[in-house]
């Protein structure tokens, strides 16, 4: 009801047809703009985003120094020879990072251990370590290698999954890693906005949760961990007992300040908008995990928000109370292969070709009346259209003469405009050489009134010697 003409419905049922060819000639098959575009894309995420965030197994002596850089280079000699690390500070395989019960041994202060070891697990996580975002009361309040559960199962240290892309060798390969780093950042920022599909839609903000000296906040929906587990046994101390595992548990981080907490939602929400344009625009088909068709994968999913949009009290911007925030998809190539697209696609092709048909024999009704009626105005047109022609004449010639008489007022008013400049700027000249005819004369008198006042001393000076 909404197309005004029924020929308009012609692209509609083509589309019903071949929409399904359309998009996967635009999607899947593989062309070089769109391989270009999609390589620079990621060149792009890779060196303005995920390069803050890559990790560096390299250890320097100065990492190693506790405000003596000759202790730092004397401890980086005990790990290569001990072999943690080969001769340009890259940590080695002895280093088990995944046993948190397996120790850097570099003699018999075990404070000094714990502490080197902390630094090679540091190193390996990277910048974003999400072990950092702890409590500091002890060691059983803390989580350790904490990784991130995607809809597949597949768990994730942060550090591997910002590294994923890298791995890719074809750009397929690319998209696919993509869109596996992309969900993970999605569902962690679902999880810190309190968002999801079937939610209604937010400020925007992150929820954060306060504390007197810190705040907490939710990152993902479920995580795995390893905490420590004190030992009860009598004279155990803090440093006795075992490693627990937790799995497939809501994930909270603590953070020293709102601030930090904002931070770190930012830089989440800063590498979903790089990735999603790439994404939503070269979206590859997956098949769902069944591998049937029917059973559609989960869409690509963005944010979409309000602003730009009308609303009480004008355009809704970011700042703006009424500013909101949701959840909705792209649309999944797959849907093509549905029974659910084949009923639809039948029901536009058979409405859209009735609505046209329909039209087209009152079309041709009424074009049949027409070629009668025409034939009768015919000579009325002629006659009008004669008329037409003299009065827009007669009203160009006006316009013209209008036009020309306009112009000569106008050369009269510049060149009036110009005497009046010239004699203006005449007057201005002869005033100037008035004042300064003027200032001469005075300044000769002042001169002429010096040289008569210097004769006249001259005069006395002479008198006086002469008596």
């Amino acid at each position: 009801n909404q197309v005004p003409d029924e020929a308009m419905l012609i692209p509609f049922g083509l589309l019903a047809e071949s929409g399904s060819a359309i998009s996967t000639s635009f999607y899947q098959q593989p062309h070089e703009f769109s391989e270009a575009s999609i390589q620079r894309g990621f060149e792009f995420f890779v060196e303005k985003v995920a390069s803050r965030y890559r990790d560096n197994k390299v250890i320097q002596p100065a990492d190693l120094s506790l405000d003596n850089e000759g202790y730092g280079e004397e401890v980086f000699r005990k790990l290569v020879k001990k072999g943690y690390l080969n001769n340009v500070g890259e940590i080695t395989d002895l280093f088990n990072f995944h046993d948190l019960s397996s120790k850097v041994i570099l003699g018999d202060d075990e404070v000094e251990n714990l502490r080197v070891t902390g630094l090679f697990r540091s190193k390996i996580l990277g910048p974003m370590n999400l072990d950092a975002y702890q409590s500091k009361d002890g060691l059983s309040q803390t989580k350790h290698l904490i990784q991130l559960e995607d809809h597949h199962g597949n768990k994730w240290h942060m550090h591997d999954l910002l590294n994923l892309i890298n791995k890719g060798e074809t750009v397929q390969e690319k998209m696919d890693h993509a869109r596996q780093v992309y969900d993970v950042l999605f569902d962690m920022t679902e999880s810190m906005m309190g968002l999801s599909l079937s939610s209604g839609p937010t400020s925007g903000e992150p929820q954060i949760i306060k504390f007197d000296d810190y705040v907490e906040m939710n990152v993902h929906q479920k995580a795995s961990w390893q905490t420590f587990v004190s030992s009860t046994e009598p004279g155990a101390s803090d440093l006795d007992g075992s490693w627990e595992s937790k799995e497939g548990q809501p994930l909270r981080l603590r953070f020293d300040s709102e601030v930090h907490a904002k931070s770190f939602y930012q830089s989440i929400r800063e590498m979903l908008g790089f990735l999603e344009p790439i994404l939503a625009t070269y979206t590859s088909e997956h098949g769902s995990k069944s591998g049937h068709f029917d059973q559609l994968d989960y869409p690509l999913r963005l944010l979409v928000d309000n602003a730009g949009d009308l609303g009480p009290k004008g355009i809704i911007n970011q700042a703006s109370d009424e500013y909101q925030v949701f959840v909705d998809t792209t649309y999944h190539m797959a849907f093509f292969h549905t029974a659910t697209w084949q009923q639809s696609s039948r029901l536009i092709s058979h409405e859209t070709t009735k609505a046209i048909a329909t039209k087209s024999f009152e079309l041709a009704r009424v074009n049949s009346m027409s070629r009668l009626s025409h034939r009768r105005r015919k000579d009325d047109y002629k006659e009008k259209k004669a008329e037409h022609d003299l009065k827009e004449y007669e009203r160009i010639r006006d316009e013209y003469k209008r036009f020309l008489k306009n112009k000569k007022k106008h050369q009269a008013l510049l060149k009036k405009a110009q005497s009046s400049k010239k004699a203006h700027h005449k007057k201005v000249l002869e005033e100037a050489n008035k004042r300064a005819i003027k200032d001469r004369k005075a300044m000769e008198k002042k001169r002429q009134v010096a040289r008569e006042e210097a004769k006249r001393q001259e005069n006395k000076r002479a008198t006086r010697r002469k008596r």
